[in-house]
């Protein structure tokens, strides 16, 4: 449980498309063994061979999870291997990096601004000394 309270992700070990260990929980706060896993995940994995990796209705939340064979010896799959972290929480995650990179972007332009009127103001300076010498240019030959 430790783990599912930091990270707010869950775990479980199917044998078959059936929990065997978790700590995924039912309302009335009971593990959640013995649940079955839906069948798109189950035929994914325990048919096909193969990870799933995509969003899936955990216990009626939706999570982004993973899923992936349990073997036995001689490579049959037997089982599987879940991990998830609820949607809420992976939205919540996206949606500070983007605030981050929102004030990031806008401090870069902000610098970007003061660089360009720093070089702009370094090769404009000299004009009016350049010019007042070339006014006098002719009246020296």
């Amino acid at each position: 449980m430790k783990q599912k309270q930091q990270t707010g992700a869950l775990a479980t070990i199917f044998k078959g498309d059936t929990r065997v260990a978790t700590n995924v929980t039912l309302e009335n706060g009971a593990r959640a063994l013995g649940t079955k896993a839906a069948p798109e995940e189950s035929n994914t994995v325990l048919i096909n061979g193969q990870d799933f990796i995509g969003e899936a209705d955990v216990v009626g939340a939706q999570f982004l999870t993973r899923y992936t064979p349990l073997r036995d010896a001689n490579g049959k799959v037997i089982g599987m291997w879940f991990v998830g972290i609820e949607m809420d929480r992976v939205n919540q995650v996206i949606n500070r990096l983007d605030n981050s990179f929102g004030i990031i972007a806008i401090g870069c332009i902000i610098m970007g601004i003061f660089t360009a009127l720093f070089f702009t103001n370094s090769i404009l300076k000299p004009i009016p000394h350049l010019l007042s010498h070339s006014i006098k240019l002719p009246r020296a030959i």
